[in-house]
């Protein structure tokens, strides 16, 4: 298993490297990132949200909701306990919110389904996505309010901000599911060729935001190194023995580890850049995280014996 999760981590973070070379050539500079980042946020990414659910129709329904329940327990839960892990942390009170939402929020819906492909084929891609609509449902809503703690401005929390792309298609998604809706097969191919954009561009994105940062700054920066033990080490293997206790499926056990052992979620770069907060925070420490990955998820799921 560790094989072809390195594989696909070493992929990934070589078009991050790519988009650093872009931004340093001029080629996607901060205006170009910008809209770009918009285009992922209210484009892609929900493109992505559904077309996870599409011909999904065959799955056992039992085991698909049992899957709900522990995603929204742990997306309701885990936000709230590594704020605790920040502020025990004692990060830089401005960013704590960030630090915390970085924690919560790995990085499913990217860098998740590649890897989980490679392993379990189609099937875990499908049990993937069911983490990923709760991860967008939290994090469009309990992620902004996280993020924006001790940042000194006020989450948007509006009815507006909960009529996002991502909520949208977050509950389009589960109505998909529970209705067994079918598309025809070009609306399909449309939408997942729309979200299958999302990684490349997602990580094109981190590689230019980092690409605007010193590199010297990136390394300097000594939070990043004790935030990355607990979130890339500390908190998987403190999370396996409930993941063994909810489960007794293997391979449900193995996608679950795999999923927390991810390394920041791009959402925090978007997020960060969309509402002004620290977006090279969160760019420098997906892009360590993302770099260090390529050998902390195979030890992760190597000690675990998975």
């Amino acid at each position: 298993m560790t094989g072809p999760i390195f594989s696909q981590m070493v992929q990934l973070f070589s078009i991050l490297i790519i988009g650093y070379i872009l931004c340093k050539r001029d080629v996607m500079n901060a205006d170009f990132t910008r809209r770009l980042n918009k285009i992922v946020v209210n484009v892609t990414l929900p493109a992505l949200i559904l077309s996870a659910v599409l011909g999904a129709e065959g799955s056992d329904n039992a085991l698909v909701f049992y899957l709900f329940g522990l995603a929204v327990v742990m997306f309701l839960v885990l936000p709230f306990v590594t704020l605790g892990v920040a502020k025990l942390m004692r990060f830089p009170k401005q960013e704590e919110g960030l630090y915390a939402f970085m924690m919560a929020y790995s990085n499913i819906g990217f860098m998740g389904y590649p890897v989980i492909r490679a392993v379990y084929g189609d099937i875990g891609v499908f049990y993937t996505s069911i983490f990923n609509i709760m991860f967008n449902v939290s994090g469009f809503t309990l992620g902004i309010w996280l993020i924006h703690r001790g940042s000194g401005s006020k989450a948007p929390f509006t009815p507006k901000k909960l009529l996002s792309p991502g909520i949208l298609f977050s509950a389009l998604a589960i109505v998909f599911y529970l209705l067994k809706v079918q598309l025809p097969d070009p609306v399909c191919e449309l939408i997942r060729t729309i979200g299958n954009l999302t990684t490349p561009l997602a990580m094109l994105l981190i590689g230019a935001t980092l690409g605007q940062i010193p590199l010297k700054e990136v390394f300097n920066d000594w939070h990043m190194y004790p935030f990355t033990v607990v979130k890339q080490i500390l908190l998987p293997l403190a999370l396996w023995p409930l993941i063994r206790l909810v489960t007794s499926d293997p391979m449900i056990r193995g996608i679950m580890l795999v999923l927390m052992a991810m390394p920041v979620a791009n959402t925090s770069v978007l997020f960060a850049t969309e509402f002004g907060l620290a977006e090279k925070t969160a760019a420098k420490n997906v892009f360590f995280t993302t770099l260090v990955s390529i050998l902390t998820v195979p030890l992760v799921v190597m000690i675990c014996g998975v």
